[in-house]
């Protein structure tokens, strides 16, 4: 078992030094500009119509993807598989094909032996009946060692009402790893975890958490979430807004 981890980790930094690692949070300015939530339903719900699991997109419906549909398809992709499983090879092509690349400048990522990526956000979202709205800014980021790594989230929600009471908010940030597994050198989910946080009865919630942990990674994504809970008399509901 010792051997086998030893070779895997001289591996991984052999491909590392040769292919770079990858992170994904957000990249929005690749991606199309964004849809109503109905028109993103719409599409992609066109698209999950024409293909089987594991059968690859076309590259023009590919293309189309807006970064919420591919937040959707990478929950998808971990979804299916447990720690250490390989993924297909469509799954691992679609993971390459999202990730964004870390850029190796000492200078500005000087934090992990590959870089640390940050990304600052601001979106907005509205209960279905529109009479409670909220906004989630912040910050999240990784950062991506050869081995040790960490990640993390620090952000406000804010809600607004308009005759229904705000009854919680909940706070989270998700973060999946993925490596070479198995002794074939296949790409899987190496680490997932969600970090969380909730208050109830308020109209703002700060979220601020981080973990450090260790794994043979060469991609990762991390994103954030709210999910924020209203009541107005016996009626109750609630909404999520996520970044990306």
């Amino acid at each position: 078992m010792f051997k086998e981890n030893l070779l895997r980790i001289i591996t991984l930094i052999v491909l590392v030094m040769l292919v770079g690692s990858v992170n994904v949070f957000a990249n929005t300015e690749e991606c199309a500009d964004e849809l109503t939530k109905e028109e993103i339903a719409s599409k992609f719900e066109e698209i999950n119509s024409k293909y089987e699991i594991d059968e690859p997109f076309s590259e023009e419906d590919a293309d189309e993807l807006t970064k919420e549909e591919i937040a959707l398809k990478f929950e998808e992709i971990n979804s299916k598989y447990e720690i250490d499983e390989p993924f297909s090879e469509e799954d691992v092509e679609f993971v390459k094909k999202y990730a964004k690349k870390i850029e190796q400048d000492k200078e500005d990522n000087d934090i992990g032996i590959m870089g640390y990526v940050g990304d600052s956000f601001n979106v907005s979202g509205t209960s279905s009946d529109g009479l409670v709205s909220a906004n989630i800014s912040g910050n999240g980021w990784s950062d991506m060692g050869y081995i040790n790594h960490s990640y993390g989230a620090e952000y406000e929600t804010k809600a607004t009402r308009n005759g229904h009471m705000v009854t919680k908010i909940e706070a989270q940030v998700d973060h999946t790893a993925f490596g070479l597994v198995g002794s074939d050198g296949n790409i899987g989910k190496v680490y997932s975890n969600s970090l969380k946080g909730s208050a109830s009865n308020v109209s703002s919630y700060r979220f601020k958490r981080s973990e450090k942990y260790t794994a043979a990674a060469l991609y990762s994504t991390t994103s954030v979430k709210s999910d924020i809970h209203y009541q107005n008399g016996s009626s109750a509901g609630s909404f999520t807004i996520r970044y990306p």
